[in-house]
């Protein structure tokens, strides 16, 4: 049944109650549904966060990290780890250039110089596969 076939008759169904048990119908029908989406809900956030996790290779340590650096600048958790991101991906593209990445003052002097962005040993090794 399509989404407008489902519209469709819950108005006919809703049509044939009564206006006076309308207003005890409608806060009940919120009520259930509600309750159902948030068992639903209840039971599938915990899977989906651990995947999440795992896809991310995230912890608490960086679930906290990023939750507050989203509060301090006033922008979602989400951005923070795309900027993050964005910044490793601009690192490595440097590095690769033979170029390296750094803080500089007012004066084009370096402050403090990025590293770390060498790549692992364990990612030259062959797999095996």
């Amino acid at each position: 049944m399509t989404d407008d076939a489902k519209t469709r008759e819950l108005k006919e169904v809703l049509g044939r109650v009564p206006p006076e048990d309308v207003e005890k119908l409608v806060p009940l029908l919120v009520e259930v549904l509600g309750q159902k989406v948030s068992e639903k809900f209840d039971k599938l956030l915990p899977a989906w966060l651990e995947s999440y996790k795992y896809v991310l290779g995230a912890t608490e340590e960086v679930g906290s990290l990023a939750s507050r650096l989203a509060y301090e600048y006033c922008m979602p958790p989400s951005d923070v780890l795309l900027k993050a991101l964005g910044l490793f991906k601009l690192a490595l593209e440097a590095r690769a250039k033979g170029n390296r990445l750094a803080i500089l003052d007012g004066n084009d002097e370096i402050v403090q110089e990025i590293v770390g962005f060498e790549p692992s040993r364990d990612l030259l090794q062959p797999t095996g596969r």
